[in-house]
């Protein structure tokens, strides 16, 4: 039924969650105290985010992808303006 269509080794930490931007070009890679916003077609880097010492528990683009919203273990809510947002 479902066919994987791709497979990308992330380096380092432990991926945690994947979230699509809403116009499915672009997605956050949380991992252990970071997240990362790449290209969808080529996984280009765009932004780094290292968020917090501890775990992150949530993210998510806004509506018009233009922002991510992400929460860590520190109880703390950060908020960014993305690259190609």
């Amino acid at each position: 039924l479902w066919a994987e269509t791709r497979t990308v080794t992330m380096n380092g930490d432990t991926v945690r969650g994947v979230v699509f931007s809403p116009d499915e070009q672009r997605v956050a890679v949380v991992m252990e105290g970071r997240v990362q916003h790449r290209n969808v077609e080529t996984w280009q880097l765009l932004d780094d985010f290292i968020v917090s010492t501890k775990a992150v528990y949530g993210v998510a683009f806004s509506p018009d992808g233009k922002w991510l919203m992400v929460g860590a273990a520190d109880r703390k809510i950060r908020v960014w303006a993305l690259a190609g947002g």
